[in-house]
């Protein structure tokens, strides 16, 4: 499954999916994932705010999130 978040900074985007990882991880035995837009910016080294590098990340993390769910995983992404 993938769970995918969106929202405002600060709108608890993270805050939910810690919580989902945790309670899934309890529930099921394959590791939970989390796709943070932020951390796909550091590891790709995007650092381009303009709407063509915000649809790069959006893109990057459709590509990892389906590739980890390709593997058996349960991933929840979350990006502004």
């Amino acid at each position: 499954m993938i769970y995918w978040l969106t929202g405002q900074p600060g709108a608890g985007k993270t805050t939910i999916a810690k919580e989902l990882c945790r309670v899934g991880g309890m529930v099921t035995p394959s590791p939970w994932f989390n796709v943070d837009g932020d951390d796909i910016r550091n590891i790709f080294d995007n650092k381009d705010y303009s709407e063509q590098g915000r649809r790069k990340n959006i893109e990057v993390a459709q590509q990892l999130s389906q590739y980890l769910h390709g593997k058996g995983k349960d991933v929840v992404v979350f990006l502004v």
